[in-house]
């Protein structure tokens, strides 16, 4: 993995270099400042935390999935969401998996948020 350090570089290489890796580090300080507000946005959303309820859904995800569905007051019920998710509540199963399952814990989640926006 060293040998790109014996490399011969042209002289524009050599002085390009710097400034495409200074511009590499600042976008991945900006890029981790932003992974921060975003968890301290999610951090105090209730709706987070309803959504990674569902197993297999962390902190970024359930954050995405609630700035998608934005004011979860738009849908009159759980199922105008799941529609809205594109997700068709038929079954479709592999012989170890059934999405059944995932549709009938995407509508408990989607109830839970329904009532807390409702109610709160």
């Amino acid at each position: 993995m060293d040998h790109w350090k014996e490399a011969r570089r042209s002289p524009s290489q050599s002085k390009a270099l710097p400034g495409m890796v200074s511009l590499l580090l600042t976008m991945i300080r900006q890029l981790d400042e932003l992974k921060k507000q975003m968890e301290d946005m999610a951090a105090n959303l209730p709706e987070v935390e309803l959504v990674k309820s569902i197993p297999g859904i962390g902190t970024k995800l359930a954050a995405a999935i609630v700035a998608e569905v934005c004011d979860v007051k738009q849908f009159s019920d759980a199922k105008q969401l799941v529609a809205y998710a594109g997700l068709d509540p038929g079954i479709f199963s592999s012989g170890k998996f059934t999405a059944k399952k995932l549709i009938i814990m995407l509508l408990q989640n989607a109830v839970k948020i329904l009532n807390l926006n409702n109610n709160g």
